[in-house]
């Protein structure tokens, strides 16, 4: 991987993981389930994978029949 590609992906994630009152209500859960940093941000990242692939889908009714 080179070092451009590398800081695009982790800034990606930055932009992505700013702290909210839903993102931090979901790290005091994960982490009282005795979940790591770790894996508590790579679930995060998760959804918001899931999210953002969601948003960029197209509907399935404005595809022509």
């Amino acid at each position: 991987m080179t070092e451009l590609s590398t800081r695009v992906g982790r800034g990606r994630w930055r932009v992505a993981a700013r702290p909210t009152s839903r993102c931090q209500d979901y790290f005091e859960r994960r982490v009282k389930e005795g979940k790591t940093r770790r894996e508590i941000v790579r679930c995060l990242k998760r959804y918001a994978a899931r999210e953002v692939f969601h948003l960029a889908r197209p509907a399935q009714s404005c595809l022509p029949s």
